[in-house]
Parts: C-alpha cells; structure tokens; sequence
C-alpha cells in the first residue's frame, strides 16, 4: 500500500469541482455597492426626524465643581 502510486481519479475531480463552485459562489460584488438613494418615504421620514431633534431644547450641562463655586450653589 505504501509503495503503490495513487490511481484513483476520483479525488482530484471532487477537488476540482469543490473549486469551481466555490469560484461560481463568489459574485462581482455590482449590487453590493453600499446603500442605494433613499426612497420618498424614507428621506420624508428622515426630514421629519431632523425637524424633531432641532425643536428639541438643549440639553442643559450638569455643573462642575469649578462651575458650582461661580454660582454660589456651594
């Protein structure tokens, strides 16, 4: 067993067709570019958002202790 070559084909042509559908498996990547336009619902939506978080009020800063001595809050 040890001696005798390896005649059986069998291996090598699983082998070569394991590659080919691996090679076939891979796309171009065309329609994966990233994301597409925004459709009419969803640049509404995000116009609506926005409009949302600029009516909304600033947060106020926690004060520091440097900032509590300014304002007498000690």
């Amino acid at each position: 067993m040890i001696g005798k070559p390896n005649t059986c084909k069998g291996g090598r042509v699983l082998a070569g067709l394991a590659l080919c559908v691996c090679i076939t498996a891979c796309d171009s990547g065309e329609e994966a570019r990233g994301p597409g336009v925004a459709s009419e619902g969803e640049t509404a939506a995000l116009s609506d958002a926005r409009e949302m978080l600029d009516a909304r009020p600033p947060k106020e800063e926690p004060a520091t202790e440097e900032g509590a001595g300014e304002t007498g809050n000690e």
